[in-house]
């Protein structure tokens, strides 16, 4: 497609539409784990993949599974974290133009260990109005500049119960990438060829959550959590190590 950027040409797309499945996949089933799956392997098949398209096309995903635990919210904590999210995705369209594709591969990649750092972590905060405040701030800078957001939420809910991480975590994710698309839309950092992909993505993002009812039954009673660090990790040192060689 001529609209498309050079390098994501008809095999680069295939892995890319596989990749965002099975994301997609795992997502459905477990209620996390679709930016950690997804943003690292699309980021190495081509930076124009993030992250205007990886946002658009985790907003839909984010919002069904946000709307299938919609009765574990609690919508003052949302709120808290959303007035946090909005100066901090204006930081975060500032510094899109003045930083280069590899500043921000390796910020993308900073900001996966971190997420993996904080699943590890013993550290957790509060979810008390200020906590949500500065989570959402940090978020939103991430969220906006590497499309990987939820690590600073995770810290604050990471001690609550699956339906309510599950909940929160797709609600504002869903919100905030909206935020921070219309963002970057507006400063005009998102294009055409942004769109299309999305269009691509889209019906594979679909098809991956159609698919989770599967998955769901595979991994119950097992912790998939650890393998989806490694992976989430290795990808992440493997963009590192492209930077720096």
């Amino acid at each position: 497609m001529e609209n498309l950027p050079p390098a994501i040409h008809g095999a680069t797309l295939g892995t890319a539409i596989a990749v965002v499945f099975v994301a997609a996949a795992i997502h459905g089933a477990l209620g996390y784990g679709f930016g950690l799956i997804a943003a690292p392997v699309l980021v190495m098949l081509d930076p124009a993949l993030v992250p205007v398209p990886l946002l658009g096309i985790s907003i839909p995903l984010m919002a069904v599974t946000g709307w299938r635990d919609r009765a574990a919210l609690e919508r003052c904590e949302i709120f808290y974290a959303l007035a946090g999210r909005m100066p901090g995705t204006a930081l975060g369209v500032g510094a899109v133009p003045v930083a280069s594709q590899a500043t921000l591969a390796v910020a993308f990649a900073l900001a996966v260990l971190a997420g993996v750092g904080l699943s590890l972590s013993h550290v957790w905060l509060r979810p008390t109005a200020r906590g949500l405040a500065a989570a959402g701030l940090v978020s939103g800078l991430m969220g906006t500049v590497t499309s990987v957001g939820t690590p600073p939420l995770a810290l604050v809910y990471q001690h609550r119960s699956t339906t309510d991480v599950r909940a929160a975590l797709s609600t504002l994710t869903a919100i905030g990438a909206a935020i921070s698309l219309a963002a970057l839309a507006a400063a005009g950092h998102a294009s055409r060829a942004d769109a299309i992909l999305v269009a691509l993505l889209c019906p594979a993002v679909v098809a991956g959550y159609s698919a989770a009812g599967l998955l769901r039954r595979m991994v119950d009673g097992r912790e998939p959590q650890p393998a989806l660090l490694v992976f989430a990790t290795l990808s992440a040192l493997s963009i590192l190590a492209n930077q720096i060689w």
